[in-house]
């Protein structure tokens, strides 16, 4: 006897989901069903190819041009504007004024390892500082 009411005892897939009247067993792989999962799973596993050839391409292929790029772009010059002219007392006279400087920093451990107290000396001599 059923009341249609909550105490009627159900199938699992009954619970959750109304029957469909067109399939005799509803809700289980069909062919079609099984056409259309393989097509979709044939595109994602030619997406993902296609990715990951490009990634080698761009890894193994492309490699040497981009470490290239990448080391050549290392070196960038920064021109600074001071923020403010000379510093002047109550009359006008100047107490400090701008003087226009070069700064040079230099790494050590980017230059060659041959060579490099010379380097450095020389660097010093033009720079007229003392190598420290």
């Amino acid at each position: 006897m059923s009341d249609g009411g909550y105490n009627e005892r159900r199938s699992p897939s009954e619970r959750f989901l109304p029957p469909d009247p067109r399939a005799r067993e509803p809700y289980r792989l069909t062919p079609a069903l099984a056409l259309r999962v393989g097509v979709l799973g044939g595109v994602a596993l030619l997406v993902f190819a296609v990715l990951f050839l490009r990634l080698w391409s761009l890894q193994v292929l492309s490699g040497d041009e981009y470490l290239n790029a990448a080391q050549n772009n290392q070196l960038r010059l920064v021109r600074v504007e001071a923020p403010r002219g000379p510093i002047v007392d109550r009359q006008g006279r100047a107490i400090v004024s701008n003087v226009a400087g070069t700064a040079v920093r230099l790494w050590i451990g980017d230059m060659p390892k041959e060579g490099r107290h010379e380097l450095v000396q020389r660097l010093a001599q033009v720079l007229k500082v003392s190598p420290r």
